[in-house]
């Protein structure tokens, strides 16, 4: 939370300097409870953990109060703590409903880590510590997705961002025939179940070359004589193309799937820009590192 302390918010220095006083005798607060009241003296990674957590939960506090840092000058730092913590198991209410919708939107195609991910973020709302450690995220989260959620997200903010992450990526799969998604990541991998691959990129990968080509993209096969011609197509464009190329791209996906937020059409549109620069370094060798 480093930014936290060094965005001043057009603090004069010596207002910066008020502020980090009164974000150290929050510290010696918190330290103060860590330890049950024995010390108020911890181990350097323990502060480093505890001052993040303090700096997340004031940042919960402004964000939901609509003030910035100057106004934490003119409030009682342990009351906006207090109601910073309120914030934080609002956001965890919300995101055990997200985890419950989630959990039912499970799309028909098997994965191990979908499955371990979703179990280990519900277990995890039972041993979230939102005393001490609630910028910590409570739980392990293998399974990665097309667009990764900022690091800047901690805690219960970084899961639920997470969860509507993964909920948009299971809409779209479930636009795509079960079958013809098994048959596409059994391309992939025979074993495409047990890894750690998200299900999501191939269709839509796919789906994108597809709509370049001209072709239905719920066929979502690729055949060999089709990556010839997308490497043909790739190879003459411009940087500048390649990119309006797969941004056209990914928006008719967009429209073919039903997608009507401009956040869910972003968020494809976001992924399909990240395939510009392995398109140029599977080019040579027939598109078989982007296209399946």
């Amino acid at each position: 939370m480093t930014e936290f302390l060094s965005v001043s918010d057009g603090l004069s220095a010596e207002e910066a300097v008020l502020l980090h006083e009164k974000l150290w005798a929050l510290l010696r607060k918190t330290s103060e409870e860590y330890t049950l009241g024995k010390s108020s003296s911890v181990s350097s990674a323990d502060a480093q953990r505890l001052l993040a957590s303090a700096c997340f939960v004031l940042s919960e506090h402004l964000k939901y109060s609509c003030k910035t840092r100057r106004d934490l000058l003119s409030e009682d730092i342990f009351e906006a703590f207090e109601h910073g913590k309120k914030c934080v198991l609002k956001c965890c209410d919300e995101t055990r409903e997200l985890w419950k919708s989630a959990c039912l939107s499970v799309p028909k195609i098997p994965s191990v880590s979908v499955n371990e991910t979703l179990k280990s973020i519900g277990e995890g709302f039972y041993c979230y510590n939102i005393d001490t450690f609630p910028s910590d995220v409570p739980c392990s989260i293998t399974y990665p997705l097309m667009n990764a959620v900022p690091e800047s997200e901690l805690g219960m903010e970084y899961v639920r961002e997470y969860l509507r992450r993964l909920m948009l990526e299971n809409y779209i799969l479930s636009r795509f025939g079960p079958a013809k998604v098994r048959q596409l990541l059994i391309r992939v991998s025979p074993f495409y179940r047990e890894l750690l691959i998200n299900l999501c990129e191939a269709p839509v990968q796919n789906a994108v070359g597809l709509v370049v080509l001209g072709k239905d993209i719920f066929g979502l096969r690729i055949s060999a004589e089709e990556r010839k011609e997308l490497a043909e197509i790739f190879s003459a464009a411009s940087d500048g193309e390649l990119s309006a190329l797969l941004d056209s791209g990914a928006r008719k996906v967009s429209d073919s799937l039903g997608l009507e937020s401009d956040g869910a059409r972003d968020y494809l549109c976001r992924f399909a820009a990240s395939l510009g620069p392995r398109i140029k370094v599977s080019i040579d060798n027939g598109m078989r590192g982007v296209f399946i």
